[in-house]
């Protein structure tokens, strides 16, 4: 009987569906009557785009990007063993077939940093100019559901853009919240003592946060260049799931034929872009900070 009842509950539950898909589709056919011509924009604006990307990545040669790439390695890390590793990689990804991927991928992943990293900490400033925002702030970005909500937003761009643009749209929004997240964190580990120097030199608070906390919180978050660098480049890799650019949509595509070899080649190429990263950001500014002065106790390479 108690079977009886919940296939009865069950079945009533079923007669009455939630029309979300209708819903949705109302919504994007109002978008495409009302903003058609905003739309036709973007879409031209991303054609141009994605020529570029794949201008820049199949044109030069590969030594030219070899040479390039090795110079900013040697500039930025100032690392032999880093840059000869690196360089080893590049030469495996040649040898393997996907340099011109690897290239996509690689230059998908500067822009989507370079633009989610300084809107984020630009924004990451703003807020930590007022205490009270600054923690605000650092509450929302505590919740789960924040960054579930942003990744669907930044799903969405696969119904207005193309492959390429939906790449640096999804990569750039994630960089974006973890750029504010720990630009919010390293304003609010600033030691109290250095603002209460500043009040009793007589300070006004606009001067002790560009004299104080704005330098300090900089040092800080070199710290954690790494982490958002290696966030950017996993999100590029997952964004492939919806059909974005990039070594990402590959992998998917080999994971979906079962093709052993491409998943196998694909998956050292990831991997291993994925560590020299994470080695170049970590290792160069560990570096930097250790000649300042600004490291704390217990972080190391």
């Amino acid at each position: 009987m108690q079977t009886d009842l919940w296939s009865q509950w069950s079945k009533e539950i079923q007669q009455v569906e939630i029309p979300l898909g209708d819903w949705a589709k109302a919504g994007l056919d109002w978008l495409n009557l009302n903003f058609a011509g905003f739309f036709a924009w973007v879409s031209s604006g991303a054609v141009v785009i994605d020529d570029f990307f794949n201008t820049a990545a199949s044109k030069p040669d590969p030594l030219i990007w070899m040479g390039i790439l090795t110079l900013l390695i040697i500039i930025i890390s100032r690392s032999i063993v880093l840059t000869l590793v690196t360089l080893a990689s590049m030469l495996l990804f040649l040898n393997l077939g996907h340099w011109v991927l690897f290239i996509k991928s690689l230059l998908l992943w500067g822009v989507s940093l370079l633009i989610g990293g300084i809107f984020g900490a630009a924004l990451g400033a703003l807020f930590s100019y007022w205490r009270g925002l600054r923690r605000l702030m650092l509450l929302i970005l505590s919740f789960k559901a924040t960054y579930i909500f942003f990744t669907l937003l930044a799903l969405t761009s696969v119904l207005f853009f193309t492959s390429i643009t939906i790449s640096i749209f999804t990569c750039s929004m994630v960089t974006l919240l973890f750029a504010m997240l720990y630009t919010l964190r390293s304003f609010e580990q600033v030691p109290t003592n250095l603002i209460e120097i500043g009040d009793v030199m007589g300070a006004s608070m606009w001067k002790k946060f560009f004299k104080i906390e704005l330098p300090y919180a900089f040092g800080r978050m070199k710290l954690f260049t790494a982490n958002i660098a290696l966030a950017t480049w996993w999100m590029l890799i997952i964004s492939g799931v919806i059909g974005a650019a990039g070594i990402g949509g590959q992998f998917v595509k080999a994971l979906l034929e079962q093709n052993v070899t491409n998943l196998t080649e694909l998956s050292i190429v990831i991997a291993l872009t994925g560590i020299l990263i994470y080695r170049l950001f970590k290792g160069r500014w560990i570096f930097a900070l250790q000649n300042h002065g600004l490291l704390i106790e217990g972080v190391g390479r």
